[in-house]
């Protein structure tokens, strides 16, 4: 197997996971707006940018330090930053600006977390 090919197959396994794991949340979100508490639109947006804790978006413990948030954060980016498939196509630029979103949203909390 090529370089090319095998990169190839490890992109189609990213996005294959991204896509499934972003519309789980979109079908939660479309139940919850019938409902009467529905949350307010910038509320459910973030809901959708970071599905699941800070922490777990970029693969530390909840009590990461700030130096342990700004790592994970850094190779979070440089693995899935829009540049680095914006030969690849647009279905796969799309998918890395969601997860790039995603990544920095928890970047986001996280520093808030800290009082950074």
């Amino acid at each position: 197997m090529s370089g090319l090919e095998l990169s190839v197959a490890v992109i189609a396994a990213i996005v294959g996971y991204v896509v499934i794991s972003a519309l789980w949340p979109n079908k939660k979100s479309a139940q919850s707006s019938d409902s009467p508490s529905s949350t307010s639109s910038s509320e459910s947006r973030q809901q959708w940018a970071t599905p699941e804790p800070w922490h777990v978006t970029l693969g530390v413990r909840p009590n990461a330090s700030t130096d342990e948030i700004k790592t994970a954060y850094r190779q979070l980016m440089a693995q899935y930053h829009p540049d680095k498939v914006a030969q690849l196509g647009p279905e796969l630029q799309r998918v890395a600006n969601q997860v790039s979103t995603q990544i920095n949203a928890a970047y986001q909390e996280g520093c808030r977390a800290r009082g950074m």
